[in-house]
């Protein structure tokens, strides 16, 4: 594993997951030994949105890739996640974080 990579939250203004999604991605790299800390990138127009992938916030990103999966819109929205048990929420779990990150780290 690299300590080079950049892991940034990508979110809109307001967004009420903005800060969960911090603390969970801080514990999460803390967790594997990265050390590296997470960067809060805020997406301020739909260009930008396009430009950057941004599939809806918060989008976790590394090395300005999505670390998760989705559908190729663009748009300056909520992003959720879809859970094991068929619900949606508004961030991944730390397993499901901890595992893409162990995997492109």
């Amino acid at each position: 594993m690299t300590t080079t990579a950049r892991l940034e939250i990508l979110v809109i203004a307001g967004c009420p997951h903005t800060d969960p999604a911090y603390a969970l991605a801080a514990q999460t790299v803390a967790s594997l030994g990265l050390g590296e800390q997470p960067v809060i990138r805020v997406v301020n127009s739909a260009d930008e949105a396009a430009r950057l992938r941004f599939r809806g916030s918060p989008s976790f990103h590394l090395d300005g890739s999505d670390l998760f999966d989705g559908p190729s819109v663009w748009s300056l929205s909520c992003r959720l996640y879809p859970g094991s048990d068929g619900s949606l929420r508004g961030l991944p779990t730390e397993a499901e974080l901890s595992r893409v990150l162990k995997a492109r780290w």
